[in-house]
This record gives C-alpha cells, sequence and structure tokens, in this order.
C-alpha cells in the first residue's frame, strides 16, 4: 500500500532545470508575480493586465505565447529553497515557479551575450544531436528552445523576437543531475 507521503519522499521532479552563467545580466527590479505555473529558465512575457489584482502596480508574468514578442528569461534562484530533511533532499529538478509566486526575471537583451544553461531544449527535425554554433529560439507551444543547424533553421527561428547561439553543450549542471542540457547565449 502507498501513501501520499510515500509518493512525496520516492518520487524525483520532472522540472526543467537551468542556471545563469552572466553575472552582469539586467534583471527587473522586484521580478514579477506568476499568473500560472511554470518552469525556471523558459521565456516569459511580463505585463500588468493579465488577471485583475487588488494592486495594479505589481508587474505580472506568465509563458510567452508567441515567439515574435520580446521575451524575459523567468531565472528566480533555487538555492534559497532547497531543503534536506533526513535523508530527504530536494533537487533542482523539484522547483518550479508557481501561481501567486514572485519570479526573478531577467532582461536577456538588455546585455547581448547573456548566458544561461537550460534542459528545456528540443531539436529541430533532422537534427540528432546539439552543437556548439547551432541557433535556438523559444517555442511557445512546447515551452522548450528548439535548437536547428543556422543553415536550415526551423520554421519559426526567423520571426522570433528572442535568438539565442548554442555556446555549450551538456553542461556541468546536466552531468550534475544526469540530464541534458545546453548553454544558450542571446544573440
Amino acid at each position: 500500500m502507498s501513501s501520499r507521503v510515500h509518493d512525496i519522499i520516492n518520487t524525483v521532479g520532472s522540472h526543467e532545470v537551468g542556471a545563469l552563467n552572466t553575472a552582469w545580466a539586467k534583471h527587473i527590479a522586484n521580478g514579477a508575480m506568476a499568473i500560472e505555473d511554470f518552469d525556471n529558465y523558459l521565456l516569459v512575457e511580463i505585463g500588468r493586465d493579465f488577471t485583475p489584482t487588488d494592486d495594479d502596480t505589481v508587474l505580472q508574468c506568465k509563458v510567452l505565447t508567441d515567439s515574435t514578442k520580446k521575451g524575459y528569461l523567468a531565472t528566480t534562484v533555487e538555492e534559497e529553497h532547497l531543503l534536506q530533511i533526513g535523508d530527504l533532499k530536494e533537487d533542482y529538478r523539484d522547483f518550479y515557479n508557481a501561481a501567486g509566486e514572485m519570479v526573478r526575471i531577467t532582461d536577456v537583451d538588455a546585455q547581448k551575450n547573456v548566458r544561461f544553461e537550460t534542459s528545456a531544449f528540443s531539436l529541430n527535425s533532422g537534427l540528432s544531436e546539439a552543437k556548439r554554433g547551432y541557433v535556438a529560439h523559444f517555442d511557445p507551444s512546447t515551452r522548450k528552445y528548439i535548437v536547428s543547424d543556422p543553415n536550415s533553421p526551423h520554421a519559426s527561428y526567423s520571426g522570433a523576437a528572442n535568438k539565442f547561439e548554442v555556446v555549450d553543450v551538456d553542461t556541468d549542471l546536466g552531468y550534475a543531475f544526469d540530464i541534458p542540457t545546453i548553454r544558450l547565449m542571446s544573440i
């Protein structure tokens, strides 16, 4: 027989992981309140009118809905929340941004060459692996970055507002959690 506690103790999280690799990245002051659940290191859109609130000065965010719109990177810091109780230990795969929580927002276009790692990626059709020098853009429908050969990019790459270059594959963060990751740089 099982229980919720048993499931919690024995279930490893399946959320996307990432890390911001640029110290000079520009963050939006005070962040934004999530209006939906989403994983870290995805692109989001920000605004004040997504859902009515008592305080219209609170910036809100949700996963980017249109790749032709400017997106901002959700980069909430997980280290502040890591929990260990006896043998039970959380890791980065257990974390996500929940509706109603404040999210750290990074403007990847404010400084060119902002770098970050992410496990939220897929390969364009015809590719079997990601390589340095490939390009990527965020696909709102899958909530992943699509990696493409720059000589034959995905159909929606040219119209994407946020474009990235793959600058590393199988990063240290990925090794730590035994999941594939790539490092992207804003271009």
